[in-house]
């Protein structure tokens, strides 16, 4: 019984490891194609470009958090089911990643906001 638990939630690992690979990926390429699109001179007249290009890390960020968040997830199982110190080792480092990512994101944020508004005025 437990062995198949063990399979079970080693699926589910590998699952949400693709999962979490694919929130990345998407997130890549949709920054790739916005900032191509904000090339595009009928984009530079819209909005300023370089206020396109902050909300564009700002959107890969987001998609790299949930990535992240994905991941964390899957070593959370790892560690459930052959708990040793490299897998804790892991886990603590994409832990803190993912809360760097999110203090950065944070900041990010306040940082665009109060872009806008000086360019709204």
């Amino acid at each position: 019984m437990f062995e198949q638990a063990r399979e079970v939630l080693g699926f589910f690992d590998s699952l949400i490891e693709i999962l979490g690979g694919v929130a990345i990926i998407i997130g890549i390429i949709l920054a790739v194609l916005g900032y191509l699109k904000s090339l595009l001179p009928e984009s530079r007249a819209k909005r300023a470009h370089h206020v396109h290009i902050e909300d564009l890390r700002l959107r890969l960020g987001r998609y790299l958090g949930l990535g992240l968040d994905f991941l964390i997830a899957a070593d959370i199982l790892k560690t459930v089911v052959s708990p040793s110190i490299q897998n804790l080792i892991l886990l603590g480092g994409v832990v803190v990643v993912r809360m760097l990512l999110t203090i950065f994101l944070s900041r990010e944020i306040e940082h665009l906001a109060k872009l806008e508004e000086r360019i709204e005025r």
